[in-house]
């Protein structure tokens, strides 16, 4: 007999960034401005390393996109 399990819904909206996700993107970036790899902050938060990167690029991409121009702030 096969399992019929119901699939997941991949049209519902992502969960809106709470205020804590948004101070430990905060708390990342200063790290990898201060120079630490996103694998250390990642062991360090107990995430993926891909997480650290993601948080912290999107972030970086969105201050490029705002700025219209290179955004000399961030050491990554």
């Amino acid at each position: 007999m096969r399992d019929h399990a119901p699939k997941p819904d991949l049209t519902s909206r992502p969960k809106p960034r709470s205020r804590e996700s948004d101070e430990r993107t905060l708390e990342w970036i200063a790290l990898r401005n201060e120079g630490l790899s996103a694998a250390r902050i990642a062991r360090r938060y107990g995430v993926n390393p891909g997480s650290v990167v993601h948080a912290t690029n999107a972030v970086r991409d969105a201050d490029r996109a705002e700025a219209g121009e290179s955004v000399s702030g961030y050491a990554w």
